[in-house]
């Protein structure tokens, strides 16, 4: 199974911890936010890789990613040093980013890279890889193809590098680069969110009731190729009871994560508080414990409250629950005993 295209990403910026002291974290600002953003993900780079928790645990894993072809080949055609050049990597999503009320063609989501950049060197490494490349205002959109699915590229200024889905938002990404457009937040809900993420946190997550999470449906198309029906229908927070939710991680000595969820109803509060502490429970079957073990211990750490419709779940562990979370994520395995189905009793074994 390939990893989503965020992981990649943040695998291939992150690096190991940097030799300059930490700079000023900046405010996270809506400059080159989506207008209809209900969904942003910051991770603070830098403070994350000056922490302890990952110098002694992921360090090395991170580091040989990196040495590994082609990362490290394409990390040298960008001449981008990830210790020195990037601060911060952002996710941004919105109702846009699923044109057309169908299932997009590529990931649904824009990265913001921000840091200290080379725009003519990043530039010189990217044309290298497009496979089509088009002008804004000057300044160069690539077509690439990391995995598969086009998404657009293009260097916004010496601070910010955009990564997206459609070409049309990196053009008007590079309109409010030059002071042509300005980001008007159409959620007022998101926009108070945005006001309380903290910049020196490792990671903050923040979205409204109005993020998609999904999608179904059918597309009848003519002879011709051409759509003379779309029955398409998309999922959001809202309809799993979520109006908003908050996550916030802290990284040092050991990583420490808050996850709030704000329930629409008292009813669906309930409901949600019930479903989460059952699948923490026992969340890793017996014959896998081993292998997962500090993963094991980081979720016993977990507590959950319920207050006014919010649920807090709260909890700690270390880089190597890290590791062995993404271990579990994104590496095949087969079906544990308690997955594989039970022969019926008319089944010849």
């Amino acid at each position: 199974m390939r990893p989503p295209l965020s992981l990649v990403v943040l695998f291939v910026l992150t690096v190991g911890a940097p030799a300059a002291p930490l700079p000023q974290n900046r405010p996270v600002t809506d400059k080159y936010l989506l207008d209809d953003t209900d969904f942003l993900v910051v991770v603070n780079l830098r403070q994350i890789i000056a922490s302890s928790a990952y110098k002694s645990e992921l360090e090395k894993v991170v580091e040989g990613a990196l040495r590994a072809e082609p990362l490290a080949a394409t990390l040298k055609e960008l001449s981008l040093d990830p210790a020195k050049d990037i601060d911060q990597v952002c996710m941004v999503m919105g109702r846009s980013c699923w044109p057309m009320n169908k299932g997009p063609a590529g990931p649904p989501f824009m990265v913001l890279v921000e840091g200290r950049f080379d725009p003519a060197k990043l530039q010189a490494g990217a044309k290298k890889f497009a496979k089509a490349t088009s002008e804004r205002g000057g300044t160069s959109i690539y077509e690439i193809a990391p995995l598969g699915s086009s998404i657009f590229a293009a260097v916004l200024d010496k601070g910010h590098v955009l990564l997206a889905p459609q070409k049309e938002q990196v053009e008007t990404a590079l309109d409010k680069a030059t002071g042509k457009k300005k980001t008007g937040l159409k959620s007022k809900a998101f926009a108070e969110l945005l006001r309380k993420i903290d910049p020196e946190k490792s990671l903050s997550l923040i979205a409204t009731g109005d993020m998609v999470v999904g999608g179904g449906g059918s597309i009848e198309q003519g002879p011709d190729g051409k759509v003379i029906r779309r029955d398409y229908k998309l999922f959001t927070l809202g309809d799993q009871g979520i109006q908003s939710m908050q996550v916030i991680a802290d990284t040092k000595d050991d990583i420490k994560l808050k996850v709030m969820l704000t329930a629409t109803t008292d009813d669906k509060a309930g409901d949600l508080e019930k479903a989460i502490a059952k699948g923490i429970k026992n969340p890793i079957p017996k014959e896998f414990e081993k292998e997962f073990a500090n993963l094991a211990q980081a979720l016993k750490t977990v507590s959950i409250g319920l207050k006014d419709r919010t649920i807090s779940i709260e909890g700690r562990g270390n880089g190597a629950a890290v590791q062995e979370l993404f271990k579990a994520l994104f590496e095949p395995r087969p079906p544990s005993r308690e997955d594989k189905p039970k022969p019926s009793k008319n089944t010849k074994e």
